[in-house]
């Protein structure tokens, strides 16, 4: 309707940008299709939307829809927000944000494996400061409680699920395991 609005006033430069601007959201959207859920899919958007308000693309590398996780919408969620909340944190201050970050959600055994990974500033600290991320109160963010991923490593505690990281370099991993529902059980 709003594009037949457009041609009927004449208007095409305003006609061709709104037109470029549904496509381009469009094409971001469908890559959110594989997942079920509109409240997840949203999430995601909105850190995509975030990430390139800050310079930062969000890679997006989606091969599971996230239906049969035992956790529901609201956890799963408060997982995938905090991952991607603290890679822009880390990413946002970078000089050079060419790397992005990657988010993949997988299907591995009897798990779901959401994986957030970025560059990190070298420091030669980063290995004990791994050893402690998960502590309650821990945040190298000014004004942050550091209750984060703590509160994601209970949460999946309560699923026998697990959050854990990895570093490679001057890069790092989140990596979180949901348990998959099991067949019959109950949502």
């Amino acid at each position: 309707q709003a594009l037949s609005g457009l041609v009927s006033t004449g208007d095409l430069d305003v006609c061709r940008k709104y037109l470029d601007n549904l496509v381009r959201d469009s094409a971001a959207m469908n890559i959110l299709l594989p997942v079920k859920d509109p409240a997840i899919a949203a999430l995601i958007h909105s850190f995509r939307v975030m990430g390139q308000e800050n310079g930062i693309e969000l890679h997006l590398d989606i091969q599971n829809d996230l239906s049969c996780v035992v956790t529901s919408v609201y956890e799963t969620n408060k997982i995938i927000g905090n991952l991607l909340q603290n890679a822009i944190d880390e990413v946002r201050g970078h000089t050079d944000k060419s790397f992005g970050i990657h988010l993949y959600i997988l299907k591995r055994g009897e798990n779901c494996i959401i994986r957030v990974t970025n560059k990190i500033v070298s420091d030669a600290n980063a290995r004990t400061y791994l050893e402690d991320v998960y502590k309650p109160g821990l945040s190298t963010k000014t004004g942050h409680e550091g209750i984060g991923l703590s509160s994601v490593r209970q949460l999946l505690g309560r699923y026998r699920g697990v959050v854990y990281s990895r570093l490679e370099d001057d890069t790092i991993h989140f990596i979180a395991k949901i348990p998959l529902r099991m067949e019959g059980a109950a949502p």
